[in-house]
């Protein structure tokens, strides 16, 4: 297995060189950005009238090619996954999900 196809904590080279940027504290502008999301009754990625221009601004903060929001933490474990694409039998260890009923 080659430098480039391993992950950083085997040896790999690090996909991030540098810290998250510091987080600022929110303004009006945006508790009125999060009341516009609201009264559009659409949060979801298709559809949403804000979800495209929040992953662009997203992915450009912290300076990687895209993001993709996500309705739910178990919502974001699935991209996850399906983003790394892993073959049968390989392992993923997440935070439990649980259903209920």
């Amino acid at each position: 297995m080659s430098a480039s196809t391993r992950l950083a904590i085997d040896g790999g080279a690090p996909y991030r060189t540098k810290p998250f940027p510091n987080r600022a504290p929110f303004g009006e502008e945006e508790v009125e950005m999060v009341a516009k999301a609201i009264r559009s009754q659409n949060l979801f990625g298709i559809g949403g009238a804000m979800t495209e221009e929040f992953q662009k601004h997203f992915a450009e903060l912290y300076g990687v090619p895209w993001a993709v929001a996500s309705t739910s933490g178990t919502a974001a474990i699935h991209i996850a996954v399906g983003t790394v694409n892993p073959n049968p039998g390989d392992e993923i260890i997440t935070a439990p999900i649980t259903e209920t009923g």
